[in-house]
């Protein structure tokens, strides 16, 4: 009823929104067909039921109902929680979190290629972000650039739903990426009621009251009795300290209210500084600029896509894209690159300083060029600092400590220790070999790319010597790792502990807030159901707006699979969706023909009792009662 009041389109000869329908339903019972939607179609019940011929549902038609359903995308999404608050009541909580979708190909313009949070290297992915309820049911979502970051995205959305009627002192969860504190003071600045957790190296800057200091010589182990045992230790001390055990991994403290200045965001200094004489930059700053100015016409829908982009500029999509893979390279480096604090940098040399993964590996990087690099142009007078402007923030704190987890964390950082260093050993190993043709940049760089994949970079100090070989006394060059002891225990001073914040308003025990934080799953679980059984990806189509329509049906493919197995746990029949439709899945509409010229007729497969029960549930039994069914067939036109 709502997508045929969203799309009226009376002119159609199949209504749009049993298009959208069928292609949801299909979604739910056979993502995974290899067959186009105009090839399943026909070989469901659906053309009798919704009295459509099955030619009519084709290709063509269906990529011209997605883009209508991109068109309405915004309508549709602010009508669903007027429609889930008149079904359900007023929500309890509201839940966000981001994952990515890569492609079958290069994809849409949106698309970014780098690695997906699955680990998978090298494809062209997007973001999608999501906000639901407690039930699951999907309340905003949104396709975002490859390159988005999860803060980015989440601030976004901030924006968009702050000051919402249905937003209005519920407690929205965030994970961690909202938990750095410039994003808090976003937070804080939006009026939500939000619950978010800190990031680990900001726990300091909220509370020194956390028993962290005594478990500071506790060492991890891969042995599995060991860790036990580390659990069992840990756990007794921080109870002993004074945290309150709720079960065998979770221990909670309440830490009140606390009074801290929060960065609040200044003014922007970069691409619109008038400082910056865009005509005196030189080499890769000159193409920054430039790629700068593309990312804002394509955000000011200047142009649509990159294609038009370049069309209008006369270079190759392939070039434009070269140009603003510039952007990968970390926000803060971009400004201090434009206004020439690394000195004269080749475009050539800046795209492979862009791809290295983390702030810090491209910083060292920038750094080291810099120490041979002639000035820029212009570059005389040092980068003019951001203006941060401070808030004053009333924040509620509560701490929980999980000894599984710390054990987990122990564990994993003596594990990337070894790692560094057989990396390392591996590395003066292949610097010994009588080819080895190595600058020091290009060895430091690996080290560094390896250090920051591992989360050591803070950790080790890299010194690089060039030694000669005794057999023949060839030179070469050898890598020493410096291990900071003090680093390494602010690095591993909080594992096992998660700091809760939130305003001081949000209502509940320290227990219900933790509880509350870790129910945050449920969106996890939202996006395994769309990734896995509703396959959203691979993505298979190229355009942007048929790649949002994609989404969206998903989306509604969610909905529709939570809104079954809510009537299925509210009648004590508590099953999956999937597991549903499995079980449903040999009842069928079955078509009988005698004859080439006889009429069909049609007779429905006998129900067993436990789809009997099912159908009870969901209050569809007359989906077998065949005289029921006989009442609403519009039988297909037969050849």
């Amino acid at each position: 009823e709502l997508l045929g009041r969203l799309i009226d389109d009376r002119s159609a000869l199949v209504p749009p929104a049993e298009i959208l329908c069928a292609l949801t339903l299909q979604r739910c019972v056979a993502p995974g067909s290899k067959l186009s939607a105009g090839r399943w179609f026909p070989r469901t019940a659906l053309p009798e039921l919704l009295d459509i011929d099955p030619t009519h549902f084709n290709n063509s038609r269906v990529h011209r109902v997605l883009e209508q359903l991109d068109r309405v995308d915004a309508d549709l999404q602010d009508a669903l929680p007027t429609r889930y608050k008149h079904k359900d009541g007023a929500f309890a909580t509201l839940f966000v979190d981001v994952t990515d979708a890569w492609f079958e190909g290069r994809g849409c313009d949106f698309a970014e290629r780098g690695r997906t949070k699955e680990g998978l290297r090298n494809r062209h992915k997007v973001g999608i972000l999501l906000l639901c309820n407690k039930r699951g049911y999907p309340l905003r979502w949104k396709v975002l650039s490859g390159r988005t970051r999860d803060p980015q995205a989440l601030s976004a959305l901030v924006g968009e739903v702050e000051g919402l009627g249905w937003t209005k002192d519920v407690p929205i969860v965030f994970d961690r990426a909202m938990g750095a504190a410039s994003a808090v003071a976003r937070l804080v600045q939006s009026g939500l009621c939000f619950l978010t957790a800190t990031r680990r190296s900001e726990i300091p800057s909220y509370t020194d009251k956390l028993p962290s200091t005594s478990l500071a010589e506790l060492q991890g182990s891969e042995d599995e009795e060991e860790q036990r045992t580390l659990e069992s230790e840990a756990a007794r001390r921080v109870a002993k300290a004074g945290m309150a055990k709720l079960d065998d991994r979770l221990y909670v403290l309440d830490l009140g209210l606390c009074e801290r200045k929060l960065p609040a965001p200044g003014p922007k200094i970069f691409p619109e500084d008038p400082d910056i004489d865009a005509e005196a930059l030189e080499g890769g700053a000159a193409w920054l600029w430039q790629a700068r100015g593309y990312q804002r016409q394509i955000d000011d829908k200047v142009f649509g896509t990159r294609a038009q982009l370049a069309t209008s500029l006369g270079v190759s999509r392939a070039r434009v894209t070269q140009i603003m893979n510039l952007l990968r390279l970390d926000e803060a480096l971009q400004r201090e690159v434009l206004a020439g604090r690394f000195g004269f940098i080749p475009e050539r040399r800046l795209r492979a300083i862009a791809v290295l993964k983390g702030k810090a590996a491209q910083r060292r990087a920038l750094e080291e060029h810099a120490l041979t690099a002639r000035p820029m142009a212009g570059s005389d007078r040092p980068p003019r600092p951001r203006q941060i402007g401070k808030l004053d923030a009333t924040l509620r704190l509560v701490a929980y400590f999980n000894p599984q987890m710390f054990a987990d964390q122990r564990a994993t950082a003596q594990r990337h220790l070894e790692r560094a260093e057989e990396h390392v050993a591996d590395l003066n190993r292949r610097l010994r070999q009588k080819r080895a043709q190595r600058s020091r940049e290009s060895v430091h760089v690996e080290v560094a790319n390896k250090l920051a994949s591992l989360s050591l970079l803070s950790v080790y100090d890299v010194e690089i010597s060039e030694t000669a070989a005794p057999e023949d006394g060839a030179g070469h060059l050898n890598v020493r790792l410096r291990f900071d002891e003090d680093a390494w225990k602010r690095r591993r001073r909080f594992d096992g502990f998660v700091l809760l914040v939130a305003p001081p308003q949000m209502s509940g025990s320290a227990s219900e807030l933790v509880q509350l934080y870790r129910a945050k799953d449920g969106v996890e679980k939202d996006f395994q159901t769309i990734k896995t059984d509703l396959k959203l990806r691979p993505v298979f189509h190229h355009s942007n707006p048929k790649v949002r329509a994609h989404v969206t049906l998903c989306m509604l493919a969610l909905l529709l699979e939570r809104t079954l197995e809510d009537r299925l746990r509210r009648s004590k029949h508590s099953m999956t969706a999937p597991a549903c439709l499995e079980e449903l899945a040999s009842t069928r509409l079955n078509m009988l023909k005698a004859g080439a010229e006889a009429e069909p007729s049609y007779v429905v497969t006998e129900a067993t009792a436990q789809q009997h029960a099912i159908l009870r549930s969901l209050r569809m039994t007359k989906l077998v009662r065949t005289e029921e069914v006989a009442e609403r067939l519009h039988p297909r036109p037969t050849p």
